[in-house]
């Protein structure tokens, strides 16, 4: 029946770990989360946290088929891992994140797609309604931050194709690197 847990792009990871992951300036991502311009990028980083990659649900590739969007996810983390340590010396280490802009960029990305997801609103309360959340959101600034932060909604295959080109490419715009030491 699927009972007993909780799906939502505004769950703070750390709940799952019984922990706290703090930030910048001692942010936890529950409250980085509940900010007007609190964006991702590729669903998998944020800005002001730090050396802090992983499946974070918000701007996601979303699919029935879950495991594959984990191997996209992975293979875009090794890739900004590996990319980053390029630029240090031996013995040197990088702290890697996603910049503003990179993140505000891709976050507008995801809203000009979250229409796809319009029609899930008539659901009941559940994962695509954010447990009925999204019905009660008046303003448009409530409609926009929660497109911002919806799921890709272009589909798993334009998603990947988009990560994939991304890799090729080469590069890490979106991303900021330090190297320490």
């Amino acid at each position: 029946m699927a009972t007993g847990f909780v799906v939502t792009n505004f769950l703070d990871p750390a709940e799952k770990i019984d922990g706290i992951l703090l930030g910048r300036n001692g942010v936890s991502v529950a409250d980085y989360w509940k900010e007007e311009d609190s964006n991702v990028l590729f669903g998998v980083a944020m800005p002001k946290f730090p050396n802090l990659l992983g499946r974070l649900g918000r701007g996601s590739g979303s699919s029935y088929n879950f495991t594959s969007m984990l191997e996209v996810d992975a293979k875009l983390i090794a890739h900004v891992i590996k990319k980053a340590y390029e630029q240090a010396e031996p013995g040197q280490k990088v702290v890697v994140e996603a910049s503003e802009e990179g993140a505000e960029e891709w976050s507008n990305e995801v809203a000009k797609r979250a229409a796809f997801f319009g029609a899930l609103l008539q659901c009941t309360p559940g994962w695509y309604t954010l447990e009925g959340a999204a019905l009660q959101t008046e303003s448009i600034d409530d409609k926009t931050f929660v497109a911002k932060n919806a799921p890709w909604g272009s589909g798993p295959v334009d998603f990947q194709e988009r990560i994939e080109a991304y890799i090729a490419a080469g590069s890490l715009r979106g991303f900021t690197v330090k190297v320490v030491g």
